[in-house]
């Protein structure tokens, strides 16, 4: 059913301390989620998600670049600073595998 999405708004929100605690998802959870979502071409995420996000997307041994987010084009994320360094791994695989991904940063002030 995900496979004809081709963009991608993943939110954050905190309602208290603990729950942001509490609600730590794992990367093989990240990466099933991400790959329902096959066909995603662009990907935007807040800062409160950047963390996993990228943690997620983080290439271990044996690990192809393509394997997660297949036809990834453009990866937006939003926030204060610059944290776009979090996703060079997964920049530079893509790039190295001929299927670059451009990251874009929104700072949105907060």
């Amino acid at each position: 059913m995900f496979s004809v999405v081709e963009h991608l708004t993943l939110g954050h929100e905190v309602h208290s301390q603990s729950s942001e605690e509490h609600n730590e998802v794992d990367r093989t959870e990240w990466r099933n989620l991400l790959r329902s979502f096959g066909n995603v071409k662009t990907l935007r995420t807040d800062n409160g998600l950047i963390e996993q996000l990228s943690r997620c997307l983080r290439l271990e041994d044996g690990e192809l670049p393509l394997e997660a987010l297949p036809e990834l084009q453009e990866l937006t994320y939003s926030g204060r600073g610059n944290a776009g360094d979090v996703f060079e791994s997964f920049t530079n695989s893509r790039q190295n595998a001929g299927r670059p991904v451009t990251l874009i940063h929104v700072d949105n002030g907060h």
